[in-house]
């Protein structure tokens, strides 16, 4: 929760209107991301849900009276990674989508022509939760729905790699924060967005 809301502010500092969503409901925060399991779950066993709920948010955002309803695009981190993945799956009209060490997977892949995102998908190829081979499903997922997509692999990059936090979460198997990995993928995602959502493309 501090990742998404630091992102946040740091975003609106860049000029844009940031919407930090609670798709657990009821403000539900949890120290240790075990925890989180219990709001997961539910999440996880109805994906329409799920996916519904990431589009109500998504239209939320366009809906606010400072915010271009035509220049709007999404980030996710871990779990929200793959919600930000789902918002360009349903075929939203988002700009740009970026997943930092996302789970890549989902239960209904994109279909060919409505992606109206581009993407950016940045993934650790150390990352126990997004493997090599989630990685070449999206890839091929991707390709075959015609997106306009681009997918970074960090050589040493965990999961959770640009989260500081993630130094605290030793008894997670798999996670890691990488203050290198961290500044370069949030570079990136800035002129992405620069790109995507602030210019006329």
């Amino acid at each position: 929760m501090d990742l998404d809301r630091s992102s946040a502010h740091k975003l609106s500092r860049e000029g844009y209107v940031a919407l930090a969503s609670d798709l657990y409901g009821d403000g539900a925060f949890y120290d240790d991301p075990r925890q989180a399991n219990a709001s997961l779950a539910p999440l996880f066993h109805e994906p329409a849900r799920l996916r519904a709920k990431i589009v109500a948010a998504f239209e939320t955002l366009r809906g606010l009276p400072q915010v271009d309803a035509e220049r709007v695009g999404a980030i996710g981190f871990c779990f929200g990674g793959m919600c930000a993945l789902e918002l360009a799956r349903s075929g939203a009209p988002a700009r740009g989508v970026v997943s930092f060490h996302g789970l890549l997977n989902t239960h209904a892949r994109a279909k060919a022509g409505e992606v109206q995102a581009k993407l950016l998908i940045l993934t650790g190829e150390r990352d126990p939760y997004a493997p090599s081979g989630d990685v070449e499903a999206l890839r091929d997922e991707l390709r075959h729905a015609g997106a306009d997509h681009h997918i970074t692999i960090y050589s040493e990059g965990w999961h959770a790699f640009s989260d500081d936090e993630a130094a605290e979460m030793e008894q997670v198997p798999g996670v890691r924060y990488d203050p290198l990995i961290d500044r370069l993928a949030w570079a990136q995602t800035l002129a992405f967005l620069e790109a995507t959502v602030k210019e006329n493309v």
